[in-house]
């Protein structure tokens, strides 16, 4: 029997999930998943400097998706089906001085809009960002070392309020009551990476290369928001209070590579 595949939906937060629903092939009820794009793009280069901008729309319907628990409103299921809206400008500028291929600057800036409708009119996308900012710095510092930055600035991405509970004590989300979905937006958020490579010739034509990087050196608010369900409230639709689902500090990483 031949099967089809019809949703994979991977989620890492607030707890980490891989939806893979499978079907028999041929008797699925549900539209084929479409999705029409259009891009524009324009280079320029000269000397050290070079420049892109692309610009991008896309429209798609037929999407499927597993009901989150917040979707009180558009229907009943375990799945909900709808269309999406996406527009978007990323400007570019690069720098590398002539001769120095092993030194690159580059600032990336993107306007976005993503949107999708499961029935209810355009509400944002969970991964849409507005405004996302991006610097990229690599340099050799010494001979054979070699630095590499990189700085994110992002608008907050949206989620959908708590307006209340329906019950005492709050033992699952499934209590809450929401307001319309994605309709409140985080903090913006900055994000500082950084990493050093070092590499030293090996047995014949292997080269060797360590280096040590640190992840979330800005010690940023990463993580989404949630609803605090372990402080006293009154049932009668009083806004809650949101806390981090954790804090991440900074992440060192090591790493080893051979080639030969």
């Amino acid at each position: 029997m031949a099967l089809h595949q019809f949703v994979a939906d991977a989620a890492s937060e607030p707890d980490l999930a891989y939806y893979d629903y499978w079907v028999p092939a041929g008797r699925l009820q549900q539209p084929t998943p479409t999705v029409d794009q259009a891009a524009i793009d324009f280079r320029w280069h000269r000397g050290p400097a070079a420049f892109r901008a692309t610009g991008y729309v896309s429209t798609g319907r037929g999407l499927l998706e597993v009901r989150p628990v917040s979707d009180q409103g558009t229907g009943d299921g375990l799945f909900r089906t709808g269309r999406s809206r996406t527009a978007g400008l990323e400007l570019q500028w690069t720098l590398s001085p002539p001769g120095r291929p092993d030194r690159v600057a580059s600032l990336t800036y993107v306007l976005s809009q993503s949107q999708r409708d499961w029935g209810t009119g355009w509400v944002p996308w969970g991964l849409d960002r507005r405004h996302v900012a991006r610097l990229q710095l690599a340099s050799t510092i010494a001979r054979r070392w070699r630095v590499d930055i990189l700085a994110d600035a992002t608008s907050g991405p949206p989620f959908t309020p708590v307006l209340g509970a329906l019950s005492l004590p709050l033992w699952s989300a499934g209590t809450f009551t929401y307001g319309r979905e994605n309709s409140v937006r985080d903090i913006s958020r900055v994000r500082a990476d950084a990493g050093f490579t070092h590499h030293f010739n090996g047995p014949g034509t292997s080269r060797f290369f360590w280096g040590i990087s640190l992840i979330n050196l800005s010690w940023g608010p990463i993580a989404p928001l949630l609803p605090r369900s372990n402080i006293p409230f009154e049932a009668d639709g009083s806004p809650l209070g949101y806390e981090r689902i954790r804090r991440i500090p900074v992440i060192p990483t090591l790493t080893l590579r051979l080639e030969f």
